[in-house]
């Protein structure tokens, strides 16, 4: 009996079976569907990754597309005066051959002393910007926060990968006001991958 191929392959009655073989051929075809529902069902599993890994193993997979968040580095406070903070670093989930989720570290919060504030960016951000410093002492300034770390969403089939790199974004510094009120630093990214175990 013929079927549709990767990466289904669920069987069908092709015009030339003979009507003796139907019973069989349909249960045939029921389970290969009943596999593909199950295969196809919802992640049950979840692996966090907080920390960079040049060879994060793959795990045991009943379905080789997972699903990848990564969230970039969170950008660092400004500090009171001039100095604003640095930018959080890129988070990247790289299984090769193009299967790749990256996320941007969030811009680091301008110094008290620079003015206009930074202007939000479009799409998703999460949360993990430090605080700008606190205005504290006469002649300084409130910095502004660092703006949180890209979240980005991706699905990857990982069908023959075995290890995967993946770099976390460092949180971006907070702004140095030598001796004055600095800003806090931005928090790190982190990966998570939701699969299906084998």
């Amino acid at each position: 009996m013929p079927d549709t191929g990767a990466p289904w392959n669920i069987p069908y009655v092709a015009g030339t079976d003979l009507v003796s073989d139907w019973p069989t051929d349909s249960q045939d075809l029921a389970e290969a569907i009943a596999d593909s529902l199950d295969a196809a069902a919802t992640f049950d599993s979840v692996t966090t990754i907080t920390a960079t890994d040049a060879t994060w193993a793959v795990p045991s997979l009943a379905s080789p597309v997972v699903k990848v968040t990564a969230v970039g580095g969170g950008g660092g406070g400004g500090g009171s005066r001039s100095n604003s903070g640095a930018a959080g670093g890129t988070t990247t989930f790289d299984a090769g051959g193009g299967k790749t989720v990256s996320a941007s570290g969030g811009p680091g919060g301008l110094g008290g002393e620079l003015g206009t504030g930074l202007t939000g960016p479009n799409g998703f951000y999460s949360f993990n910007g430090g605080g700008g410093a606190s205005h504290n002492i006469a002649e300084e300034h409130s910095g502004g926060s660092g703006w949180g770390g890209q979240i980005v969403v991706g699905y990857l089939d990982l069908t023959g990968v075995t290890t995967v790199n993946v770099s976390i974004g460092a949180g971006g510094a907070g702004g140095d006001s030598a001796g004055r009120s600095n800003g806090g630093p931005g928090g790190n990214g982190i990966v998570i991958v939701e699969y299906r175990a084998a």
